[in-house]
Order: structure tokens, then sequence, then C-alpha cells
């Protein structure tokens, strides 16, 4: 009987123990503020606690463990190069992958309107300066990167005749640009799209 009383005892116990520590590990820190996100990609709802105080990179990390800054600068200056040289080549396909949907339509507009004119475009992109990492957002599902581009380029265009009417066959040029990459932080495709310029070559003329 007595050995019935000590079970009974003990559960008792350790019941007031679990119900302590849920009260203390259920209480927030008054002096933060928390916003979830919450990964439905899965087939279970994952939701990882992301403190506000935190910097955006420090989020940006928390969220996506792949960011790696350094890779993602490298990235971007290959895709600086590849989409101002495919912009001038007109080559739309490769554009596609790179752009989202609203800035393919203005570079696609821009290629358009030089082949109706019968010109050609050159952009040579003879090398990146510097790619430095303006600002970083989290909104919603999206993480947005601004890039600051200093590169050294070969910029004209031609005539019919093969005749400069814009820029300079050999002078080399300092292009300083700002490009805005946007990764949807839950979807499958992990591919960083541009999705602001803050000028497009040739748009002046």
């Amino acid at each position: 009987m007595n050995n019935y009383s000590d079970i009974v005892l003990f559960a008792l116990i350790a019941l007031a123990l679990v119900f302590k520590l849920v009260s203390i590990l259920g209480q927030k820190d008054q002096n933060r503020s928390y916003t979830k996100f919450t990964d439905d990609n899965q087939n279970h709802s994952a939701t990882v606690v992301i403190d506000k105080t935190l910097t955006p990179k420090d989020q940006l990390k928390l969220i996506d463990p792949s960011y790696d800054e350094e890779a993602f600068l490298e990235n971007a200056k290959s895709a600086f190069k590849i989409i101002l040289e495919a912009y001038a080549q007109g080559s739309t396909r490769v554009l596609s992958d790179l752009l989202d949907i609203e800035m393919m339509k203005k570079f696609v507009n821009q290629v358009v309107s030089r082949e109706n004119l019968k010109q050609q475009a050159e952009i040579n992109v003879l090398k990146i300066n510097s790619a430095t990492i303006e600002d970083i957002k989290i909104i919603n599902n999206d993480a947005k990167i601004k890039v600051n581009f200093i590169a050294e380029t070969i910029l004209n265009i031609m005539d019919q005749k093969q005749k400069i009417i814009f820029g300079h066959q050999n002078k080399i040029e300092n292009l300083k640009t700002q490009w805005v990459f946007k990764k949807n932080l839950k979807a499958s495709d992990p591919t960083w799209k541009l999705v602001d310029v803050d000028n497009i070559p040739f748009t002046e003329i």
C-alpha cells in the first residue's frame, strides 16, 4: 500500500514539474518582438521564430541557412555580366531565366525597339570593380537585396550602316548602377531574379 502511495506521490510531483517547465518556456521576453516564418512547402508546418532585433542579414541567414554573402555577390557579378551582354545581343531566352516578369517586359521592349530600327548594340563588361550590398529587406516570403555595381564597360549602338550613333567603340566607361535581386524564400526554386534597375543602358536614346 505504501508503494502505491509513493508511486502516486512521485507522479504528482512529476506532473507539477512539467507544468512548471511549460510555464517558464512559454513566457515571452517583453523586450523583444517576434514574427513567425512558416514553411508550408513541407508536409508539416515547420515554424521558425525570428527575432526582429536581428539585422536583416542575420534574419535572412536564419530563414535560409544556405545564404552566403560572398557566394551571393560572386553570383550577382556573374548575373550582371550575363544579363547586360544578353540584353545587348537580344537574347531573350537567357534574360527570361534571370529576370522577373516586369523587368523582362522592360528589357524586351528595348530589344524590340532596337530591332525595329535595325540597330545593333554592344555591351562589353570588361571588369567589375566593385559589387557591394547596400540593403537587405525581408517582406512576407520575399528577400530583396540591393547591390551597387561599378564596372568598366564598352557600350555603343550602331545603325544599319554600322555607324556608331551612341557610345564609343573603344572608350572604356565606368557604369555605376543599383540592381535589386529577389528570391521567394518558400519556393523550391533557389534562383535570385533581377526585379529592379536604377537605369537600363540605351533607354535614354
